[in-house]
């Protein structure tokens, strides 16, 4: 009697019962799988986002530590362009020369370790333009690289340097009894006013800021502030 009720199979029931349990068990171990795996691309785009955002900073932090106070001659030929210039209602935005552009090839191809720069903020994106030549004919094309394309807003301010009254280099709306007039922020470069020859023609200035203070507002990131002080103004 003993000995057919242990050769009994398993019920329908209990069949059921433990293939229910084996899907559950399933499904479970695949959401966990699949949460992970989110988790996992999430914290990836999170690095990446990282990693760009501080290239771009390192890309910004070498170009100002660079420029140079170099004015360069107008691709139209009438004149000459300032070292730097900053206005945020132009296109482009920020332009100006900087040094340190390594020739990898020095015998095969001779050109100047100056490079000319621009910056323009579209409303959506920070595009940096760089020429071949320091003093550029019109129809040369820059290399144009798009640094961010998630930002909201792009702000600059320059610090101006300290100068005597007699000089005239700078404009300041006050005087320091010592006679020389205090630093501050500008949001726009040349800070002093403009200059033009007997004949009328722009004087362009190869004076330079300070010290260069960018705020960027990223979509996902929020407000990244940076100063950063210029050599090429000593």
């Amino acid at each position: 009697m003993n000995s057919n009720r242990a050769q009994h199979g398993f019920t329908l029931i209990e069949v059921m019962l433990a293939m229910g349990i084996t899907v559950i068990v399933a499904i479970m171990a695949f959401q966990g799988l699949d949460s992970a795996m989110q988790l996992s691309e999430s914290e990836q785009k999170e690095s990446d986002n990282i990693q760009r955002t501080s290239r771009v900073l390192d890309i910004l932090g070498k170009d100002f530590r660079q420029i140079v106070p170099r004015v360069v001659r107008d691709p139209t030929g009438n004149g000459y362009e300032d070292a730097f210039f900053y206005n945020s209602a132009s296109f482009p935005m920020m332009k100006f020369s900087r040094n340190g552009w390594t020739n990898p090839q020095p015998t095969r191809f001779q050109r100047s370790q100056l490079q000319r720069v621009h910056y323009h903020f579209d409303g959506k994106k920070l595009i940096r333009t760089s020429f071949q030549a320091i003093d550029r004919l019109p129809d040369e094309e820059g290399t144009e690289i798009t640094l961010l394309d998630d930002v909201r807003s792009f702000e600059v301010k320059l610090l101006t340097s300290q100068t005597t009254n007699t000089s005239g280099d700078q404009q300041a709306p006050a005087t320091q009894s010592n006679g020389i007039k205090p630093t501050q922020w500008v949001d726009m470069w040349p800070a002093q006013q403009a200059q033009f020859t007997q004949g009328g023609q722009y004087q362009a200035s190869n004076l330079l800021p300070m010290a260069i203070e960018i705020e960027i507002d990223i979509e996902k990131w929020g407000k990244l502030r940076r100063v950063f002080e210029l050599a090429g103004n000593d």
